[in-house]
């Protein structure tokens, strides 16, 4: 049986550019409370969206990381453009697999 794609390295190098910048505006100022709301809470959005995407809830996981990526453009576009490369991998194999399985019929 073969394992779908996950996780790349664009989702996971985006996912780190985004923590080291909510660490670099958290270490800034520590009176940005709002700011810093503003950006921790899409950070937990996204690490949320990988452990779905690890517990293979890939719809909703995907779309967890993109959305708490989206508030970290430019630099979230990283993480962004690494979904959707899994996303296409993972429609890839599942045609593969379908086909497949018409054939065997």
């Amino acid at each position: 049986m073969e394992t779908k794609p996950r996780l790349n390295m664009g989702i996971i190098i985006g996912i780190g550019i985004n923590i080291l910048v909510t660490m670099m505006f958290a270490s800034e100022n520590a009176n940005m409370g709002l700011f810093l709301l503003i950006l921790i809470v899409p950070l937990f959005l996204s690490l949320y969206g990988i452990i779905m995407v690890l517990n293979e809830k890939l719809k909703w996981g995907y779309r967890l990381i993109i959305i708490g990526s989206a508030f970290f453009v430019p630099i979230g576009l990283i993480a962004i453009l690494g979904v959707k490369t899994a996303q296409k991998k993972n429609d890839d194999s599942d045609f593969e697999k379908r086909k497949e399985e018409l054939s065997a019929e």
